[in-house]
């Protein structure tokens, strides 16, 4: 995997108005791959992909609104993930949510697992 070329395609994707890119991108920027760290730059690519409908934008940008203690606002995106998530992705992130020690964020983590159970098993 040619990770700079992944990079670079994804800011030309993200550049275009491709949702599922800025939670791509935001991954770079928030782990600091290949690019500087760069909290902002993460929270906003997120946030694009969130309000484009991608889960894992929606998924990321609410975990990053709950570390800057906006739990309602990441609670509402985190109800939207199912709509779109795939089984797969549901199962992941209930098993991070079931983590919270928030019980609104393990009640969703819950209910993310059941449903991906619902499909998987």
């Amino acid at each position: 995997v040619d990770q700079q070329q992944a990079l670079a395609l994804y800011r030309q994707a993200f550049d275009q108005g491709y949702a599922k890119a800025g939670a791509k991108l935001g991954r770079y920027f928030e782990d600091g791959q290949l690019v500087p760290k760069d909290a902002a730059m993460a929270f906003a690519c997120y946030r694009f992909g969130a309000e484009g409908g991608d889960f894992r934008g929606q998924f990321c940008y609410a975990g990053m609104l709950a570390a800057r203690g906006r739990l309602d606002e990441a609670l509402g995106w985190l109800a939207k993930v199912p709509e779109t998530a795939t089984p797969r992705y549901l199962r992941q992130a209930g098993a991070l949510l079931l983590e919270s020690p928030h019980p609104d964020f393990r009640a969703i983590g819950e209910s993310m697992q059941r449903r991906a159970d619902a499909v998987l098993d």
